[in-house]
């Protein structure tokens, strides 16, 4: 796997090989990733209006 290869491309590719339980895993840990994300973005946000 390449590092410029997008994180989801690869996830996709490789949930086809793996069971269902682990697909749901990965999926939440993308929502947890997602509202981190937008957690971060809201503070940086937070942060530059003071």
């Amino acid at each position: 796997m390449r590092p410029s290869q997008p994180i989801l491309h690869s996830v996709k590719g490789f949930t086809l090989k793996t069971p269902p339980v682990f697909c749901e895993i990965i999926e939440q840990l993308q929502t947890v990733v997602n509202s981190v994300d937008n957690h971060s973005h809201s503070l940086q946000e937070f942060y530059g209006t003071i």
